[in-house]
């Protein structure tokens, strides 16, 4: 399991964002390869002016999806085409003759591609595959407990059987193959396989929150809660929207300190792992953009799990705000690494994770579960896409990535020569 463990000490680098209440809403390098097209023009020239209608843009995605399967694919059958849509070799003398880049950068473009053509509603929102079976009368794999309220009852037998069994317990969630279970939650398109099968997802901090902070958040979000439908699954949330103002009162202006290098840290520890190029601190400090936070209240008779789902937020920082010994069930599940784990956490451990992570809570049997999230996300469009195409070299899909994620040709133009800046310092780079 590729797991990191990261501390910050009391001396570690803080990033304090302004405290606006309005940022979070009431409700919710020089070297890079020279690259040619066939024809000889410059790999980020864009084609003709004007934006892209919908059937360009999905061939476009195709386009990006194959280049994908060739710098992901380990067999020896992949043809020279293929394979020479990777980068360039890094000139580090690999002793066995692989390219061990093309996996760094073909997980940088799978952040980047946006799920949605011009002028489509985002990603998460749109049609996916249907479960494998999702029937109201589907069979419970082991039985359904008798004590489980009627509207929770009604609404686990509309799941999948695969998907029953690892909330209710039923099933070891190592056990659980992961296409199995990408099929029984509706989500077998490529981009989902790819975040399933990613080597590195979750970064964990031992003690990021005090005992004390954690005390008081348990009190604050068991005095007043919210019950409005969850966006996961329309049930009661019972969780406190937190602004930044209440967030660093309830955890001092030390663990708010912490809690706001984080997704930093996160993005230092991510590219590093993927073999990316090291990231300017300025550039990680964008995704430092606390948009939403709140604590959550699991129960058994109230809140019984979460099912599985991708967060929106670029970034998010999951902190058990109770131990999970202090309850029965409720485990934190994830997908990465082409299995799927259980996270068992300590009280003011925090997960930080990127929105591939498919995620889910299992089933209270006992106790009240506390967790604190709190989601980042660049403030712009064009910042997200700077942030994460700066260590990708190959021209090809760097062109490709920013005609789908700005379909006009002058604004993928512009957003090129600006990211290729960004990314060497001041300097003019060729793609």
């Amino acid at each position: 399991m590729a797991r990191m463990k990261a501390s910050l000490g009391a001396g570690a680098p803080t990033h304090e964002v302004p405290a606006s209440d309005s940022l979070i809403g009431g409700n919710g390098s020089e070297g890079d390869d020279d690259e040619e097209e066939e024809d000889g023009t410059a790999a980020d020239e864009t084609e003709a002016s004007g934006p892209l209608d919908e059937a360009d843009w999905l061939r476009k995605q195709q386009e990006l999806s194959a280049m994908f399967k060739s710098l992901y694919s380990n067999q020896n059958d992949v043809d020279d085409e293929q394979a020479s849509v990777s980068d360039e070799d890094d000139g580090k003398g690999n002793d066995d003759g692989a390219h061990k880049g093309a996996p760094a950068i073909a997980e940088s473009c799978a952040e980047i591609i946006p799920c949605r053509p011009p002028g489509s509603s985002a990603c998460n929102d749109m049609p996916m595959p249907p479960p494998a079976l999702t029937a109201t009368d589907a069979p419970i794999i082991g039985a359904l407990p008798d004590d489980l309220a009627p509207v929770f009852a009604d609404r686990v037998r509309k799941l999948a059987p695969l998907v029953q069994a690892v909330l209710l317990g039923h099933v070891e969630p190592e056990s659980v193959p992961v296409d199995s279970l990408l099929g029984a939650i509706g989500r077998l398109e490529a981009c989902a396989k790819r975040a399933a099968y990613k080597g590195f997802d979750i970064m964990r901090v031992p003690g990021a929150l005090s005992c004390d902070s954690c005390a008081r958040l348990r009190e604050a979000v068991d005095r007043e809660r919210c019950t409005l439908p969850d966006s996961v699954d329309a049930l009661p949330e019972h969780q406190l929207k937190l602004d930044h103002t209440s967030l660093k009162e309830l955890v001092g202006a030390d663990g708010y300190s912490r809690l706001m290098r984080l997704p930093v840290e996160y993005v230092h520890a991510e590219n590093a792992l993927l073999g990316g190029e090291p990231v300017e601190e300025a550039m990680a400090l964008r995704f430092a953009t606390l948009q939403e936070a709140f604590i959550r209240r699991y129960s058994a008779e109230t809140r019984p799990w979460n099912p599985f789902h991708q967060d929106k937020a670029r970034i998010t920082v999951n902190v058990a705000v109770s131990s999970d010994a202090a309850h029965g069930g409720g485990r934190l599940v994830g997908v990465y690494n082409g299995a799927l784990h259980t996270i068992l956490r300590d009280e003011g451990e925090a997960t930080v994770h990127s929105s591939d992570l498919f995620h889910a809570v299992t089933r209270m049997t006992s106790g009240v579960r506390y967790s604190l999230i709190l989601f980042f996300d660049p403030d712009s469009v064009e910042d997200q896409f700077h942030t994460r195409v700066a260590g990708i070299k190959n021209g090809r899909v760097r062109r490709l990535m920013a005609e789908v994620f700005f379909p006009s040709a002058e604004s993928s133009q512009g957003v090129l020569a600006l990211s290729r800046l960004l990314g060497s310092g001041g300097h003019s780079v060729t793609d």
